[in-house]
């Protein structure tokens, strides 16, 4: 089985569960398993177990490897802040930098070409995502905008 964590705010992998132990991860660390649906913290896989660092993890939300308190322009685990992402969408949505910003280099000419060919009625569906965005938790951006294979993610 192939695992993928997060170091230093960058998507890394695949490993093998060999190749974690000897990483020096912590408990903390986020770390996604093929075929899981949700990223977890390393002290949740039973097959790092005794590999860890002794140390307590920070509170988590449940179902997340996202920290409890984050604020709206804190970087996630991604490095990508729904804060910024969401202001992005608001004031310069028409012109898709909240996908480049995301990441997302195909949807952002996706969203220009949309704007264009709707003389830019397609703004005000930018300007909706981007009030979801500030609206919803770090782990639902991360989840819906950052970590999906979607090139071009709406609403």
């Amino acid at each position: 089985m192939n695992y993928f964590i997060i170091l230093n705010g960058q998507q890394l992998g695949p490993y093998t569960i060999d190749q974690l132990r000897t990483m020096g991860i912590t408990a903390s660390t986020p770390i996604w398993a093929q075929g899981s649906p949700n990223w977890r913290v390393a002290s949740e896989i039973p097959e790092l177990q005794g590999y860890l660092p002794p140390n307590v993890p920070p509170q988590y939300v449940q179902g997340s490897a996202q920290p409890a308190d984050i604020g709206l322009f804190d970087d996630g685990p991604s490095g990508k802040s729904r804060g910024l992402a969401g202001l992005f969408a608001i004031l310069l949505g028409g012109l898709g930098v909240h996908y480049f910003y995301m990441g997302k280099v195909t949807g952002g000419i996706i969203c220009i070409l949309l704007t264009i060919v709707t003389c830019g009625v397609w703004s005000i569906i930018s300007l909706i995502m981007g009030i979801k965005m500030l609206c919803m938790k770090q782990n639902e951006f991360e989840e819906k905008y950052i970590n999906t294979l979607s090139t071009f993610p709406i609403l």
